[in-house]
């Protein structure tokens, strides 16, 4: 079989096995659950997106979204759903012994802040004291600027979060509540209330949020999987951040069972796209560093007292495997790429060629009883071998292991435009174009420590280099 049908013949395998294994995908979907740790809305809007377009499907997936109003912790550790999104208080739970991963994070900054009016005279975490504010937790990155600092809180009044807080905060029953920034300040603004965001990026504390995650034996059990519903859930918040508009259009239409208006909605794209920090970072970028001096803000405000490598708490991707497309490339491309070793000649003059020198050889090792009488008769069938290659019309070169020429025949030096005394002592790919050399050497490594070669005795068609520098057509045909 020829180079050009046996190219044909790898085009027409390849595109038959993906359409095949394409429809395999499209029957076949692995059912996976992931589980928000809030109701829907544009928080989340890249999981849809990934559902939606069809990201999940393209890698094997069949995704249930599932909805909550607290971080799935219980869920995802006792195998109920497969992966969850929580906020980064995760560590404090991996710190604890639970067998969580953390796979990345969608924001890189958290949008938890304090929400005051703007009359209220608070403009710092120290002016807090004596006031009465809600939190929704005692560990989080707004605890943080307490600690950072120095504030006594025991001198503040916190109470519970309630469904009133911006109406609390309004009528100044409350001097300060936990807010999201994507969520309460709209709400103000809807209202004609003034008011004050106190961050805690303000004060360098930046949480990372909204972390996918799953367990250590997931991982160990689906390595391909979570993988792919890594890559595709962040390729789904990727088309999210490039064609918002569209995906804000979605939500409105699929997910919005908060009933917010649209504009709520654009406003929501707004800030929590400025968290995502893309395209400077990618989606579901994290760093051990950053991971560590959390889980460092977490012990110093006593919540944690347990010490744990974090290294098994990031995930880490599984080397990717080498697919049968792969496969076939590199050995086209090694087959293609090894073709000039010995000879180039035409197919039946090599067979005659070849079989003479096999038949000389024998006679020689049958013949020669002693090595004087091997070399003389040695020296007697090269010069043999040379009139026959002087005299044949059709191009033969030798190589040694090394890729050196050895012999160059009065063919070749008409069709190459070197003389034998030019180019015999040389490396092969003097008569190779430059883009062949590397792969040729390469090929040779291959063929000397394996024997292994799928050409040996095919012609083939190429392009050689005349000493002029111009290229030009060949058949080739190899033998050893």
């Amino acid at each position: 079989m020829n180079v050009r049908w046996f190219f044909i013949f790898f085009v027409f395998f390849f595109s038959s096995t993906a359409h095949a294994e394409e429809n395999s995908k499209n029957t076949d979907l692995k059912h996976v659950t992931i589980k928000l740790h809030w109701q829907h809305q544009f928080q989340f809007a890249g999981i849809y997106a990934a559902k939606e377009k069809g990201f999940y499907r393209q890698a094997g997936l069949d995704v249930e979204i599932l909805t909550g109003f607290n971080h799935p912790y219980d869920e995802v550790e006792n195998g109920n759903v497969d992966f969850g999104i929580s906020g980064t208080g995760i560590v404090m739970e991996y710190m604890k012994g639970r067998p969580f991963v953390a796979l990345g994070a969608t924001f890189q900054s958290s949008p938890y802040v304090w929400l005051v009016k703007a009359d209220s005279g608070i403009y710092s975490a120290a002016d807090f004291v004596g006031r009465t504010i809600n939190r929704q937790s005692e560990a989080d990155d707004l605890t943080a600027i307490f600690l950072q600092q120095h504030v006594d809180t025991s001198k503040i009044n916190f109470v519970p979060p309630s469904k009133n807080n911006l109406n609390d905060l309004i009528s100044g029953r409350i001097d300060g509540v936990t807010a999201y920034i994507s969520n309460e300040p709209f709400y103000m603004q809807e209202q004609n209330e003034p008011y004050r965001v106190i961050s805690p990026r303000d004060y360098g504390i930046n949480f990372y949020s909204d972390i996918l995650f799953t367990t250590q034996s997931y991982i160990q059990n689906n390595p391909e999987l979570v993988d792919a519903f890594r890559k595709a859930t962040y390729q789904g918040w990727t088309y999210t951040a490039e064609h918002t508009d569209e995906i804000i259009d979605l939500v409105l239409e699929k997910y919005n069972t908060q009933r917010k208006t649209p504009a709520h909605v654009n406003y929501e794209a707004e800030q929590l796209l400025k968290l995502s920090l893309y395209p400077t970072v990618e989606f579901g970028h994290v760093t051990l560093s950053r991971w560590k001096q959390i889980a460092e803000t977490y012990s110093k405000l006593g919540i944690n007292d347990q010490s744990r490598d974090l290294d098994e708490f990031i995930y880490t991707a599984p080397d990717s495997e080498i697919v049968l497309f792969k496969w076939l490339v590199l050995i086209l491309s090694g087959l293609s790429l090894t073709i000039i070793f010995f000879y180039l000649v035409k197919r039946h003059h090599n067979r005659i060629l070849t079989k003479e020198i096999q038949e000389k050889t024998e006679s020689i090792k049958k013949e020669l009883a002693n090595r004087s009488a091997l070399e003389a008769k040695a020296k007697q069938e090269s010069l043999r071998l040379k009139t026959l290659l002087d005299t044949t019309i059709d191009s033969v070169i030798t190589i040694d292991a090394y890729g050196v020429i050895v012999s160059f025949n009065k063919a070749s030096a008409q069709l190459y435009g070197y003389t034998p005394e030019e180019i015999i002592g040389k490396n092969i790919t003097e008569l190779m174009p430059a883009s062949y050399r590397d792969m040729h050497k390469l090929g040779m490594a291959r063929f000397l420590s394996t024997e292994d070669s799928h050409i040996i005795g095919k012609p083939v068609q190429l392009e050689a280099l005349h000493k002029s520098g111009n290229l030009f057509p060949i058949e080739l045909t190899i033998s050893h």
